[in-house]
């Protein structure tokens, strides 16, 4: 899964099917089911694919997206989950700084 902001470019690093120059870049929320699509130039690092989509402000915080790469004769290369957040990965937390502790009396049975 990979996360991201809710405006502005981002950045992505992906290991992709095939090796491709230009690529259709699909992000489809699955709360509201509206995609976003950039058309990109994907440039090799070492084992990485790099490229850069702008959605503008269209990302909700805190929602979850699917994004599909495609390319340009609309067979899928990659397949991944986004989050969006404004948060920095040091101030992520899942549970919302809510610990929920289990009480045990440490009890087990032998048979």
């Amino acid at each position: 899964m990979l996360t991201i902001g809710t405006n502005g470019i981002k950045t992505f690093k992906v290991i992709a099917r095939e090796n491709v120059s230009n690529a259709n870049v699909i992000l489809k929320s699955e709360t509201t089911g509206e995609s976003f699509t950039d058309s990109v130039t994907i440039t090799e690092s070492k084992y990485y694919n790099d490229f850069d989509c702008d959605f503008g402000t269209t990302l909700d915080e805190s929602s979850f997206y699917t994004i599909t790469i495609k390319k340009t004769d609309d067979t899928i290369i990659y397949k991944d989950k986004v989050f969006c957040t404004d948060q920095t990965l040091s101030e992520f937390s899942v549970n919302d700084n809510t610990y929920i502790e289990h009480s045990s009396n440490n009890e087990f049975i032998i048979i």
